[in-house]
């Protein structure tokens, strides 16, 4: 099975979350030669922290772990809305059908048994990037229905992020006063641009964080943000990708 070139994955981050040292590292290696971005932790625990401040785009996950076990986090994950569409990737070495059957009930998106081979990590990884909403649609199909050239889509795209990066630091700031009425604002006009200009991945968390906000606590409304923000980093990099 061929391999994704480097180019088509490297805006994705994936939340190893591993309890052995060794194993740990081994995987962030293999991803991040393969040109994923990666985050660490060493137990469930610790992941549920790293998902309130950063966004994940997968999670590779053991199952064995202290003080939060796998199969727990993997409950917690999804139960909660703004973690629960995130695809999850089981690396372990339980083979016991009561735990996986469970593991599938709870909906994750692939398994991998241990010990580790490269090649069957990065062709689940490239299984599970079929199943993200793209960064960007086709530039081609876009620049047409725009009746833009490619420089001129490259132009107003970083105008977005521009723009976007802006007002993204005055919501933040509402945001953590406690005013929520700015970012569904934000969030409602945010969907429409990303759609003009076939941000899928922009325009699928902005429609995800207005249908939840007007309902939703801090913390959550702080998920959002932070998955708002991380679809920017990535439609920056992949505006820089475009050449």
């Amino acid at each position: 099975m061929r391999i994704a070139s480097k180019k088509n994955r490297k805006y994705l981050k994936i939340l190893i979350v591993e309890d052995d040292v060794s194993t740990r590292k081994l995987e962030q290696m293999i991803l991040e030669q393969a040109g994923y971005r990666t985050l660490e932790a060493e137990n469930g625990a610790v992941a549920l922290q790293l998902l309130e401040a950063e966004h994940a785009d997968v999670i590779l996950l053991d199952l064995l772990m202290p003080e939060l076990s796998g199969m727990d986090f993997l409950r917690q994950v999804k139960s909660n809305p703004t973690s629960a569409n995130i695809p999850v990737v089981l690396c372990t070495s339980v083979s016991d059908q009561e735990y996986v059957q469970e593991a599938v009930s709870l909906g994750i998106n692939g398994y991998i048994l241990k010990p580790i081979k490269g090649i069957d990590l990065l062709q689940k990884m490239q299984h599970v990037e079929k199943q993200i909403e793209p960064v960007l649609m086709d530039p081609i199909q876009t620049t047409n229905k725009l009746g833009l050239d490619s420089n001129g889509y490259q132009q107003i795209l970083r105008v977005l992020i521009e723009d976007v990066r802006k007002r993204l630091r005055d919501v933040g700031a509402r945001v953590e006063a406690g005013d929520f009425n700015g970012f569904h604002i934000f969030a409602r006009d945010l969907s429409s641009s990303a759609a003009n200009l076939g941000a899928n991945a922009l325009q699928r968390a902005a429609l995800e964080a207005c249908a939840c906000i007007p309902n939703a606590d801090k913390k959550v409304q702080e998920r959002y943000f932070l998955k708002i923000r991380s679809e920017i980093d990535r439609l920056g990099e992949a505006v820089s990708g475009l050449g």
